[in-house]
């Protein structure tokens, strides 16, 4: 399977709790750990915010990461 298909089936299960997936730029800084994204609290809704110019890799880790917060 390649890594496509698991962001895009990751993106299904975590839209199938209802909660939102935000790609979107996180500024980053060089000196600075480098962030790709979360499960973030926003006014009382669950939302995962992953940085838009991640790597595959790097969102699946970050989308693994947000599901397991949820059964």
């Amino acid at each position: 399977m390649d890594e496509s298909t698991i962001v895009d089936q990751l993106e299904e299960l975590i839209e199938g709790f209802g909660i939102q997936i935000r790609y979107e730029p996180i500024k980053q800084d060089e000196e600075l750990v480098k962030v790709v994204g979360g499960l973030c609290l926003l006014r009382g809704k669950y939302v995962v915010i992953i940085d838009s110019k991640a790597a595959l890799r790097d969102k699946i880790r970050a989308l693994a990461e947000a599901v397991t917060h949820f059964d």
